[in-house]
């Protein structure tokens, strides 16, 4: 499924890990609805933590991490997430806002590997009654006419752009690489929903 500096994840292992993030994120009170924000360069991590909220009706709020200050704190303020997971390396960048605009629980890539170890690897029962109408994904536009402002992405739209993948007749002999950082609309859909939709593998 995934490729990443030299190391792979298959489907099967990515789902399993996103089975145990998800099962981590409700046991934090996360349910349906709410937000969860994602600031991290790209990385197999993020894309495990983008399938982890979806599969329990969570929304995934992609954050740009380039952002920084009084942008970041805006973005923030749109979304209202309830947990933050973040690279390590990006702590400076939920630093740069004023804490009383960070969600209380915030937690790196590297933390959730050991608090998830025992979590269930099952799929979530939730998953099946998730209307497709529902929003699934938050993404930012660039801000180049003022302040970002935020787009709602539903479970919809995930399922109709893996078509292309089925277009463009890929299957699972097929790599795609991903150039673009996650929080970008094409990354997030037509590059990564058309490798699920069609077993490929995707290079990031």
């Amino acid at each position: 499924f995934l490729r990443f500096e030299g190391a792979s994840i298959t489907y099967r292992e990515a789902n399993a890990r996103a089975n145990r993030l998800a099962d981590f994120l409700t046991r934090e009170g996360v349910g349906r609805g709410d937000v969860v924000a994602v600031l991290s360069r790209n990385h197999p991590d993020v894309v495990i933590a983008m399938f982890a909220i979806v599969k329990i009706g969570a929304i995934c709020g992609m954050l740009n991490f380039n952002q920084r200050g009084a942008v970041l704190e805006h973005s923030l303020g749109l979304i209202e997430p309830k947990v933050v997971l973040y690279q390590h390396d990006l702590l400076e960048a939920l630093e740069s806002v004023p804490a009383g605009c960070r969600p209380e629980k915030e937690f790196t890539f590297a933390e959730l590997a050991t608090l998830t170890a025992r979590c269930s690897p099952l799929d979530r029962p939730v998953t099946d009654s998730i209307e497709v109408g529902s929003t699934a994904i938050y993404i930012f536009t660039s801000g180049t006419t003022g302040m970002p402002k935020v787009a709602q992405h539903k479970y919809s739209g995930m399922i109709y752009n893996g078509f292309l993948g089925g277009t463009l007749l890929f299957d699972e002999t097929d790599v795609l690489m991903c150039p673009l950082p996650l929080f970008h609309v094409f990354a997030a859909y037509p590059i990564l929903m058309s490798c699920i939709q069609s077993g490929a593998m995707m290079v990031m």
